[in-house]
């Protein structure tokens, strides 16, 4: 665990976390850890903290590598995090250094410029999942012009097209 209490205004704290099985799945498949994908989630307690949780994709399936706690979801504290991070795992084993080249996040553009400045050579794509959920969001949100009927299966073909092949 690492804790930081920044001097920046705003910034209450960075939190980065790495369990006993995230220090084993780091030091034992370092080279297999190449896309990671991220996710934030904020505003879910009194103190509005913001966990992000980071995952690898491995020949064995997803395995998580690190969490991080912060009081903000600004771009300075997630490049701070993140940084932060990347140390602990240079701590566990400078072999586990994180280095992804992809990276998978929702459409957070503070989230997305932080990954880019801590890792410049990943590159991003946006999560299916959440995709999907901003279109449904959007679909029952705002005065579409489309009946409750017709949003289902507007939904469902925009899901289909998932699965469509470019030509």
């Amino acid at each position: 665990i690492k804790f930081v209490q920044p001097e920046e205004k705003g910034n209450d704290f960075l939190l980065a976390i790495s369990t006993p099985v995230m220090t084993r799945v780091r030091k034992h498949l370092s080279m297999d850890t190449k896309m990671i994908f991220i996710d934030s989630t904020g505003s879910v307690d009194t103190h509005d903290l913001v966990v992000t949780l980071f995952v690898v994709a491995t020949s064995i399936g997803a395995l998580p590598i690190g969490i991080t706690i912060t009081g903000s979801k600004s771009e300075a504290t997630y490049t701070s995090v993140f940084k932060l991070l990347e140390s602990l795992s240079v701590e566990i084993d400078e072999a586990s250094k994180l280095n992804p080249s992809i990276g998978m996040t929702d459409h957070d553009d503070a989230l997305r410029n932080a990954i880019q400045h801590v890792w410049p050579s990943v590159t991003l794509l946006l999560c299916l999942f959440h995709v999907l959920q901003a279109v449904w969001r959007f679909l029952i949100s705002k005065p579409s012009g489309l009946t409750k009927d017709s949003k289902q299966e507007f939904f469902c073909k925009i899901k289909e097209m998932r699965s469509l092949r470019l030509q």
